[in-house]
């Protein structure tokens, strides 16, 4: 599996200059869509740390976010409540952002 992620992504050693370069968070002032971004708590693929600081980068450089971090779930989301909470965020955020009901940019 690491040797799987090293070919398809990268190796965190090898091509390091790379992922620096083209890490979002270091790369947020770029961005011109809105960003949704939830996570799980208890991640342990992605961690905390990384939304947070994605979270952060996007509000530094006055770009819009959605945030919001489900208590006690992990990668995936599988509370009722959360899943339900997740898709009609999901939805509200696509109805504002590409639907009908759409903010207009200047």
């Amino acid at each position: 599996l690491d040797n799987e992620f090293k070919i398809q992504v990268g190796d965190s050693k090898d091509d390091a200059e790379m992922f620096q370069r083209v890490s979002p968070a270091r790369n947020a002032d770029k961005i011109k869509a809105a960003v949704m971004l939830t996570m799980g708590s208890d991640d342990v693929r992605v961690p905390l740390i990384h939304g947070e600081k994605m979270r952060d980068a996007m509000i530094k450089a006055g770009k819009p976010i959605e945030w919001k971090v489900y208590a006690e779930e992990a990668h995936g989301f599988n509370k009722e409540a959360n899943v339900t909470d997740f898709y009609t965020r999901s939805l509200r955020f696509y109805d504002e952002h590409i639907g009908p009901n759409r903010k207009k940019q200047p």
